[in-house]
């Protein structure tokens, strides 16, 4: 819906925690009502995941400690912002960027039909791999008593899923996003 009405765009964002959900401070406070999804989401709570536990490197990037996203951040989810990491494009752009900057853009649709059914939109705010998928408070799901996080993608499934557990330094992070990866 929101690609409707801005011309096949996705929304471009304040932060890493500003897609939509309830008022909440990540990187800066943003009010529930100055979220893209706002006047989309219905309730806010459609950002709020049970199983939320916090994250593990909210001091480490934000000095907060964080025990639960969704109470603290506004939204259960991360969304991949303003760059390209771990090998997946952004979809969403930053608000304060030049428009003819690259974090200045969000994707278009015609561009997540690329590989719609593999590109990732967000997930559980844990899913990077600098969240800590090693500490027991990372675990929000599992099966099987394997770890795993909810994503969501282009095409608007989601699925638990499982990244490889390799270490922030290993360079199969590096790869660039490409639609023909597992996950771009």
């Amino acid at each position: 819906m929101y690609a409707d009405d801005f011309r096949d765009t996705l929304p471009l964002c304040q932060d890493w925690a500003s897609l939509g959900g309830k008022s909440g401070r990540y990187d800066l406070p943003v009010n529930e009502t100055n979220k893209p999804l706002y006047r989309y989401q219905g309730t806010p709570e459609i950002f709020h995941c049970p199983s939320d536990r916090g994250d593990t490197a909210g001091q480490r990037f934000v000095g907060i400690n964080c025990t639960n996203c969704y109470v603290q951040y506004g939204t259960s989810y991360l969304m991949e912002w303003a760059v390209d990491f771990m090998r997946t494009k952004r979809p969403f752009g930053n608000v304060a960027a030049p428009r003819n900057a690259y974090d200045g853009q969000s994707m278009k649709i015609s561009e997540v039909g690329a590989g719609p059914a593999n590109k990732i939109f967000l997930g559980d705010w844990i899913w990077h791999y600098n969240r800590g998928w090693l500490n027991p408070r990372s675990a929000w799901h599992n099966y099987r008593g394997k770890s795993l996080v909810v994503m969501l993608f282009g095409d608007a499934h989601t699925e638990g899923y499982r990244f490889p557990t390799k270490p922030e330094s290993d360079p199969f992070w590096q790869a660039a996003p490409n639609p023909t990866n597992q996950w771009w």
